[in-house]
Formats: structure tokens, C-alpha cells, sequence
């Protein structure tokens, strides 16, 4: 009979000491992307100049490489210009400034390809008071191409978009450029670079 009871007493306090099966903590709750996150674009700069007002972005998601990108262009009389443009590069620079020699404000925008070429390409808005006309510069003309390997830089100066890269040599590595730094000035009305001292 003593033994009935020491055994029900142990079945008691095992019983007693079972482990109650823990609860899982509740999840965590997802983070939440900012609240314009969705809508803030890759790129955007605006520029100003003689009551106009241009406003170029790249659209939220896509690569800085390549995609597109949107000029908005206001007048401060009310008139307003909207285009969207192929983009093989990321975006360097922006100006608002006459380098067509018209009086005009122009837009420039310039950008650069990824690798390590970093090939330039520039695209030109010639405000001629009633609109605006869109061009992609031409390519280096043939016999300007020589020892060009990309490296582009971009600048205004008096009026002039002015392009600047170094010149290769046989034999020069992508980093040590060894012929100097050649410089071309772009005419928009012959869509055409020509050398400048």
C-alpha cells in the first residue's frame, strides 16, 4: 500500500513538472518603405534661367546605365514643354545657357556611358522663343577619333559646349593615357565638333 502511494506521488509531481510548450513570439511587422519612395525619381535637377524654369529627371526603378529620361521645361508666361528621351548613361550634368548663340537659353544635358570608357554623349534643347528643338550632338567626326577611347568631360565656356577627353597612344593602358587631352567645341548649327587650342 505504501508502495500504490509513493507511486502515485511521483506520477503527481511529474506530472506537475511538465514543460508547458512556449508560445512563438508574434512577428515582426514588415518594414514599410518611406512614404515617397515609390515616387522619387533615380535623378532630378532643376535649372533656371530668363523666366524659364527646366526640370530633368530619370523615373523612379530604373538603372542609372541606361533607361530614359524627362525634360519638363516651364515658361513663366505659362507655356510648358514635356518630352521623354533614350538614355545609354548616367546623367553628369544639366545647363540652361544659349550655346547656340541666339540669345536664347538652351538646355544641355550631358551623360556618360558605365564601364571604363566612360563614353560621353550630349543632348541639346535649342529654345528658338517658340519651342524647343531636340537633337542628340553628332559623333566625333573619323579622323577625330583617333586615339580617343572615351573619358569624356563636359563644360560651357563663353557660350561653347566645350568636350574634353585624353588621347591614347599604341600600347597606353585604360589607365595611364599617354597623348594629351584633346578639346572640341560643338556648333549646333552644323552639328559638328571642331578643335579648339
Amino acid at each position: 500500500m505504501r508502495a500504490l502511494a509513493i507511486l502515485v506521488s511521483v506520477l503527481i509531481l511529474a506530472g506537475c513538472s511538465k514543460k508547458q510548450p512556449a508560445e512563438s513570439p508574434p512577428p515582426e511587422p514588415p518594414v514599410q518603405p518611406p512614404a515617397d519612395a515609390e515616387t522619387t525619381p533615380a535623378f532630378e535637377r532643376s535649372v533656371s534661367a530668363d523666366g524659364i524654369e527646366a526640370r530633368v529627371h530619370v523615373p523612379h526603378g530604373q538603372a542609372a546605365s541606361e533607361g530614359t529620361l524627362v525634360v519638363a521645361i516651364d515658361f513663366d508666361a505659362g507655356a510648358h514643354y514635356e518630352s521623354t528621351h533614350d538614355r545609354d548613361g548616367e546623367i553628369t550634368d544639366v545647363w540652361l545657357t544659349d550655346v547656340t548663340a541666339d540669345t536664347h537659353p538652351d538646355l544641355v544635358v550631358t551623360t556618360t556611358s558605365s564601364g571604363s570608357g566612360g563614353y560621353g554623349s550630349v543632348l541639346v534643347f535649342k529654345n528658338h522663343g517658340e519651342g524647343w528643338l531636340a537633337r542628340t550632338a553628332s559623333d566625333l567626326a573619323e579622323d577625330q577619333q583617333a586615339g580617343y577611347m572615351g573619358h569624356d568631360t563636359f563644360a560651357i565656356e563663353n557660350g561653347v559646349l566645350v568636350r574634353r577627353f585624353p588621347l591614347y597612344r599604341d600600347g597606353d593602358p585604360n589607365a595611364a593615357p599617354a597623348g594629351g587631352l584633346a578639346a572640341y567645341g560643338y556648333d549646333f548649327a552644323s552639328d559638328r565638333w571642331t578643335k579648339r587650342p
